[in-house]
């Protein structure tokens, strides 16, 4: 269910894009559902998709926190910066794979590490 609820968040994040703030509304609910799967356990927060997401997360934020102390409207910097937060538990929960407990289905397993160009299947040509 929580896959489900990613991709159909994600997708209409992206769909809602077009029609301004409501686009906000899809990326609120996985923020919230981040921070609740985050409080449960449920997000390995040492998996590589997490920390990837953390580290895109580090490159969009970081740059934002420290030119708002020169900023010319630090009020509306500082409170873009605090409003950004949001992104950090919507990327994980996007990002995620949930831990195998309370799940209903095995695809849910951690994935582990990313595999290597010699471990990867052969692309089909054709």
């Amino acid at each position: 269910m929580t896959e489900r609820l990613a991709v159909t968040t994600w997708l209409l994040a992206i769909g809602l894009f077009p029609a301004g703030r409501l686009s906000e509304v899809p990326m609120l609910a996985a923020a919230l559902a981040g921070i609740w799967l985050l409080y449960r356990g449920r997000i390995d927060v040492r998996s590589w998709q997490v920390r990837a997401a953390g580290v895109v997360f580090a490159g969009y934020w970081l740059p934002e926190l420290l030119s708002a102390f020169d900023s010319v409207a630090p009020a509306k910097s500082w409170s873009e910066v605090a409003l950004d937060l949001r992104y950090l538990p919507m990327l994980a929960f996007w990002s995620a794979r949930r831990t195998s407990r309370n799940l209903p289905f095995h695809s849910a397993q951690p994935l582990g590490k990313p595999p290597t160009w010699y471990e990867l299947p052969p692309m089909a040509h054709g």
